[in-house]
């Protein structure tokens, strides 16, 4: 029976129904699956009775690009020091038009600070690492310096031509090496994600000099930014029990192309960026300026943070849904079948970021444009603590 439980995804009830006995102890119980005895998890704070309500918003876009078209991809940072987003989908014609790094801290007490609000990141490409001779400052040199965190940061290591490659990062902690540094903008605030109490911030950094096309970037944290980066699971018992907690980050790229047909590319953040809500009360907002009615290959991307579909690597499967005006676009039943707050760019882990895509050519309004989200999950106050972040959609 055991094998056949978990050799695919199931909701949660399910999992119940098939005899998982999930106390209060479980990874999946501290993370809000079940009902919350009232002795609470150390890790996470109970939802029961939380009285988070709808926020209903009209949101405007922060950005508007013409005849342009999109790429995105994410990872999750929850205790980790740093992490890869390998973006791809852009073609070999692409102009990058503009690229922009999205970034959330949770559980943060007081007011978030330049640890937080100043992030690494790095162009980790084939063709950009390495470095010869006296490369010792390039590519290669800054990933050796990103995975130096105590101590000095290492040789540069040889050039093609046999001589040096250069020094070291040197002694001392700073990570942020080569102008890889990127300080971002406050775009939203709200309460912490049901965890260790205080807050959660949100940061958006234009990071169009940095990014040059398909291919990996590291994100890493400044030193003394998340309360750990051991990498430990954020439900293991001995996980800090203090924050802050890093999230995750996205990068949204805009670019043009002959060889692909632009539309329209409007960006959300502000006004939903760091809007914390409970996923059994639900979200509602509407996109506003929406030109078209999409009949062509229009896209709709939702980024957000604290999302799961189990614990560790136990994924139980998620009631989650997402509705685009009446269409149901994500979520179990969906034509994705699966949710947008699932932590899939931490995975293996349920590790609480996301960043997805989906099809919703003849979903649109011209004008206003309605998301809800919404829990299907039973009884209604074991919903799941989460956290808006970006939209992005390109109407075609």
């Amino acid at each position: 029976m055991a094998m056949a439980l978990f050799a695919r995804p199931l909701r949660l009830a399910a999992a119940v129904t098939f005899g998982v006995m999930l106390t209060a102890g479980s990874a999946a119980a501290k993370h809000g699956w079940v009902s919350m005895p009232s002795t609470k998890s150390p890790h996470r704070t109970s939802k029961v009775n939380k009285t988070s309500a709808p926020v209903s918003a009209t949101l405007e876009p922060a950005f508007t690009y013409s005849g342009a078209s999109m790429v995105t991809n994410g990872a999750g940072l929850r205790n980790r020091a740093s992490s890869t987003i390998n973006l791809s989908g852009l073609p070999l014609d692409a102009t990058i038009v503009q690229a922009f790094l999205y970034w959330d801290f949770t559980s943060i007490t007081g007011s978030a600070g330049p640890l937080q609000g100043t992030i690494c990141f790095n162009n980790d490409q084939e063709n950009q690492s390495g470095g010869g001779g006296d490369g010792g400052d390039s590519g290669g040199d800054a990933r050796v310096k990103l995975l130096s965190r105590n101590g000095s940061g290492g040789s540069g290591g040889d050039g093609e031509d046999g001589s040096d490659g250069g020094d070291g990062g040197g002694d001392g902690d700073d990570v942020c090496q080569n102008g890889s540094a990127v300080t971002g903008t406050s775009i939203g605030t709200g309460a912490d994600a049901c965890w260790a109490g205080g807050t959660n911030a949100a940061f958006r950094a234009d990071v169009t000099k940095l990014v040059t096309g398909n291919g990996r970037y590291t994100v890493a944290l400044q030193p003394g930014a998340a309360s750990t980066e051991s990498g430990i699971d954020p439900l293991d018992p001995t996980s800090p029990t203090v924050g802050p907690y890093a999230e995750g980050a996205s990068l949204v790229v805009v670019f043009t192309s002959k060889t692909i047909a632009g539309g329209k590319v409007l960006i959300y953040d502000s006004g939903l960026a760091g809007t914390e809500f409970v996923s059994t009360v639900g979200l509602t907002y509407q996109l506003d300026a929406v030109p078209a009615t999409g009949a062509g290959s229009s896209i709709f991307t939702e980024i957000g943070a604290d999302g799961q579909s189990g614990s560790g690597l136990l994924n139980f499967g998620t009631t989650k849904n997402t509705k685009l005006n009446t269409f149901l676009i994500a979520g179990p039943g969906s034509p994705a079948n699966d949710a947008d707050w699932n932590g899939s760019d931490g995975w293996p882990l349920i590790q609480l970021w996301d960043t997805h895509s989906h099809d919703v050519t003849g979903d649109l309004l011209t004008g206003l444009n309605t998301v809800s989200i919404f829990d299907s999950i039973t009884p209604p106050t074991n919903g799941d603590c989460l956290i808006g972040i970006a939209n992005v959609l390109t109407v075609r």
